[in-house]
């Protein structure tokens, strides 16, 4: 798509006034979370190390 733009940078997202309160809140936390999870996976080299990391954050036992 020409011109290329960063919808993010450029948007005016207004989301208020299209959601109700509580899919708001729950909106708001998901992309808190999308982007715990990049900057996480951003952070490791590999699978196997992303996964180590995310499994001693949530305390499940990595897999063998």
């Amino acid at each position: 798509m020409h011109p290329a733009i960063d919808l993010f940078a450029s948007g005016a997202r207004r989301d208020e006034l299209l959601l109700a309160p509580a899919e708001l809140t729950v909106m708001t936390e998901v992309r808190r979370a999308t982007e715990q999870f990049l900057n996480r996976l951003r952070a490791t080299r590999s699978n196997a190390e992303f996964v180590a990391r995310v499994s001693a954050t949530l305390s499940v036992p990595a897999a063998a």
